[in-house]
């Protein structure tokens, strides 16, 4: 599911906030040093818009160098400098970096804004940011909250506002604690109604992030009600063959997915080709991403043959690029998926093989997606009865994920099994308490997800002898099992 909006990032981070006047400034007392320091930020940041990444950085360069010698380094236009410098390193993935820039401009503002001021929340929301994005949840977390008290003390404006509790919905999603997500989804949306109207793009976006976030949830209505809408207003907003349009299907159908409605997915997935097709090009990336998940949902809906032609069929797009990259990763992963899914590990081992060389390679081995991969190599070997292989794999693929992970509790729960088929059920037990603690939090104590938990929690419990433990488990597995399919009767 896509995350918040470029339109809105795009529309506050760039348009309101950085070509906003910089606090403190003196209206008519500039020094002339001050008003060409001024002209210096402000070209990079139209550099910045116009998306011109490498004009924007030689700018940022030249303006802090600029600014720095003409004003000193504890002047706001030379903290404003090195925070435009900042935001081209993180464009181009040097983060230990920009936190650096961003740390000196926080120090700067601090000294002559105090700790309560717009500039200050800028730089601490940027800093939040980084930190989020570097696996730093505490720090991330603090950090913004910080930005939010800030920007919604009296007088503070509600679109800057709007940015925080969007970092913060970000924050709280990746790390699997959607419930704390909501409230911060909802403000933005909220916000976003209140400026635009019910029927801004703006909106749409925010529609579609509250739609992702009831999606992890599991509560699907509330999910489709979103996406319907947003698809509505971005159909009436840009027409019905427009990428955003495409979008929209795009997520209604990984919605039906997610539920195992794989006809509705497969026909908005269809959908959604046709339109990235016409808009994009027969060769583009766009269409072969669309075409992976097409032939996924074909597939998954009972037509393995046009499946498997289909995925075929995107990752030759994807090869005849001439390069090994993670969007090839990605769909030999999904291929290697599929045949999983069918049980059919000799078809799945290659693909995953190459999807992990790619991967290792261009990713790095300790990231998320290389994990996953070696989580389903993991299955591949578990299939086989390779057990010590599979727990091996599965091991590397946890360590990788992290506690803060959303994805470490599949990891967690997929070395449970291996560990209960290995015999080994102190282990095994352990794990899948572990495992549905993070399910019951991240789900909610009905999910389907935390049955199949219980369930397979209270089989190891059982063959550890702790019978009186393992019933009461299964109570709760049929308890829910019961009240989902009482809610999905007519």
């Amino acid at each position: 599911m896509r995350a918040m909006s470029r339109l809105f990032a795009a529309g506050l981070a760039i348009g309101l906030a950085a070509l906003a006047p910089a606090a403190g400034a003196q209206d008519g007392g500039e020094s002339v040093q001050e008003r060409l320091a001024e002209a210096r930020n402000r070209a990079t940041l139209e550099l910045l818009r116009a998306g011109d990444a490498a004009a924007a950085q030689a700018a940022a360069e030249e303006a802090a160098a600029a600014n720095e010698a003409a004003l000193g380094d504890n002047h706001e236009q030379t903290a404003t400098a090195w925070f435009n410098l900042a935001a081209t390193q993180r464009a181009a993935g040097r983060s230990d970096e920009a936190a650096a820039l961003h740390a000196r401009a926080l120090a700067v503002r601090e000294g002559l804004f105090g700790p309560v001021a717009a500039p200050v929340a800028d730089s601490l929301l940027a800093l939040g940011r980084l930190d989020r994005e570097s696996g730093r949840a505490a720090e991330a977390e603090a950090r913004l909250r910080r930005a939010l008290a800030i920007r919604e003390a009296p007088g503070g404006e509600p679109l800057e506002a709007a940015r925080v509790h969007d970092e913060l919905r970000r924050l709280h999603t990746g790390l699997g604690r959607f419930e704390e997500a909501k409230p911060h989804a909802y403000a933005v949306f909220e916000t976003l109604q209140e400026r635009f109207g019910p029927r801004h793009p703006f909106v749409a976006d925010s529609l579609e992030a509250l739609g992702a976030l009831h999606a992890r949830a599991g509560e699907y209505d509330e999910a489709e009600s979103r996406y319907a809408r947003a698809l509505m207003i971005v159909q009436s907003s840009f027409g019905p063959e427009h990428e955003a349009t495409a979008r929209g299907f795009d997520n209604l159908a990984r919605l039906y997915a997610e539920k195992g409605d794989w006809a509705r997915a497969e026909s908005h997935f269809r959908r959604a080709l046709d339109i990235k097709r016409a808009a994009f090009g027969a060769d583009s990336a766009e269409t072969a991403a669309a075409l992976l998940e097409l032939g996924a949902a074909t597939w998954r809906n009972g037509d393995a043959e046009a499946g498997a032609a289909l995925v075929g069929e995107a990752i030759g797009r994807l090869e005849a690029s001439g390069a090994e990259s993670p969007a090839l990763a990605a769909a030999l992963d999904m291929l290697g998926a599929l045949y999983l899914e069918d049980g059919r590990p000799d078809g799945a081992e290659a693909p995953l093989e190459r999807a992990l060389r790619i991967r290792v390679r261009a990713l790095g081995p300790a990231h998320p997606a290389t994990a996953r991969t070696l989580s389903r190599l993991a299955g591949v070997h578990a299939q086989r009865g390779a057990w010590d292989e599979a727990a091996a794999l599965q091991a590397r693929a946890l360590a990788v994920f992290g506690e803060a992970h959303a994805a470490v509790t599949e990891a967690r729960a997929g070395l449970a099994a291996i560990r209960a088929a290995q015999g080994r059920l102190e282990d095994a037990a352990a794990l899948y308490a572990g495992a549905l603690a993070a399910r019951e939090a991240a789900f909610g104590a009905d999910d389907p997800r935390v049955g199949e938990t219980l369930a397979a929690y209270a089989a190891v419990l059982r063959r550890l002898g702790r019978a009186a433990e393992a019933d009461a488990l299964t109570a709760r597995a049929d308890a829910i099992a019961k009240r989902n399919a009482d809610a999905g009767e007519p």
